[in-house]
């Protein structure tokens, strides 16, 4: 017999791959699990709790027929974990340890590599995409699922175009779920460094791009527009008089604004990077809060009309079409929502740093009473990305 772990009985070690555990067991209900969680050291590493959290959502986002449900998932903990069923014929933890073995060594120090691909999105880049999402010179991963498994307690997805959807049906899914850092009525944007986080005013103010907030040889922040008219896709939600905080990547050619509570992460003070992540408060789900990725992809070639195409064709989730530039994938349970937006557009600020063109990948996630927060920040991303009138 094995020993007792939190609710689960039986339990004993499956494998161990470095920083990476996998247990097997029993639940409360007497079903077979598998649990994959972190090392006690690995633990305390933020890099590999943001991983696992990645991970966690990625493989929420891809299951298929052949994946085992993620039972429960606790990435909040001082020891963070995953349970998935222990099936016959279907694919478990191991297939998350798998990606997370993929995208980074599994002892030492987990370096956060610019542009490294844990979105939804399609890419037109040349990097290697751990989700089976073709790009357009990389080498195919391994598969991504089709539909959710029909075992899983998520289980059905409906998906249906935009247009015949009701307004508030807006689904998101996930990037990276981060720790959470604080609370209160405040939005912390910290960097990779382990700088000191900067705490938007708790009013809403919007705060400049300023020599105030920018050190010499830091990267130049973007400015948030407010001249521009407010693009309303998904659903109606803008930002008003609402709390806010201003979101200013260094070097980004974009800043973007977030709702109370929300936390974002953006790169030290004096490197560009293309990847962002940005999380919402997780009193209520603290397994699975809102959660957002975004990531600006260079295109090699300008991101002519034919690369554009070719990508969202290969995209192996069924994309609709927004506009010319914009284009995005919805899915939906009874609890959950989806969404991952596609968004080519031309830099406008800090233009030195980056080509004449881009693509902005959105991926987020959250559960029902989610949606409006994480539609505020989409539509407001989709405000500031906008082509010049």
């Amino acid at each position: 017999m094995g020993r007792t772990l939190g609710p689960f009985t039986d339990v004993s070690t499956a494998r161990v791959d470095g920083a990476y555990e996998i247990y097997e067991g029993l639940d409360e209900e007497g079903r077979d699990i598998e649990i994959l969680t972190l090392g006690i050291s690995s633990s305390k590493d933020p890099s590999r709790r943001a991983l696992l959290s990645d991970t966690v959502a990625w493989a929420h986002a891809t299951r298929g027929p052949a994946d085992a449900p993620i039972l429960k998932a606790d990435l909040n903990s001082e020891q963070p974990y995953v349970v998935t069923l222990r099936q016959t014929g279907y694919r478990g933890v191991e297939r998350m340890l798998e990606r997370m073995l993929a995208m980074g060594p599994a002892t030492g120090p987990l370096a956060i590599t610019p542009g490294a691909h844990t979105g939804q999105i399609p890419r037109v880049g040349h990097h290697t995409n751990p989700h089976g999402i073709p790009a357009v010179s990389s080498p195919p991963g391994s598969p991504a699922g089709s539909p959710v498994a029909p075992a899983s307690p998520m289980a059905p997805y409906v998906t249906t175009n935009r247009s015949s959807r009701p307004a508030w049906l807006m689904p998101l899914i996930i990037g990276l779920a981060l720790l959470v850092l604080g609370g209160g009525g405040f939005v912390v944007v910290w960097g990779m460094s382990g700088d000191s986080p900067v705490v938007a005013d708790e009013d809403g103010g919007v705060p400049p791009a300023s020599e105030e907030t920018q050190a010499p040889g830091e990267a130049p922040l973007p400015e948030y527009r407010t001249d521009l008219p407010p693009q309303q896709m998904f659903g109606d939600q803008v930002f008003g008089d609402s709390a806010a905080g201003v979101v200013q990547p260094p070097g980004w050619p974009i800043a973007f604004r977030v709702p109370e509570g929300w936390e974002c992460q953006t790169g030290d003070g004096d490197t560009t990077v293309p990847v962002v992540t940005c999380r919402g408060p997780s009193d209520d789900n603290p397994g699975f809060p809102p959660a957002m990725h975004l990531e600006l992809v260079e295109c090699p070639d300008e991101c002519a009309e034919s690369t554009r195409l070719s990508v969202i064709e290969r995209w192996q989730i069924r994309a609709s079409e927004l506009d010319q530039d914009t284009y995005f994938f919805e899915e939906s349970t009874a609890t959950d929502y989806t969404l991952a937006v596609s968004r080519f557009f031309s830099p406008v600020q800090n233009v030195d740093l980056h080509p004449e063109n881009l693509q902005l990948a959105i991926s987020a996630t959250g559960m029902t009473e989610d949606v409006e927060a994480i539609q505020l920040v989409v539509n407001d991303l989709l405000t500031q990305s906008q082509r010049p009138s």
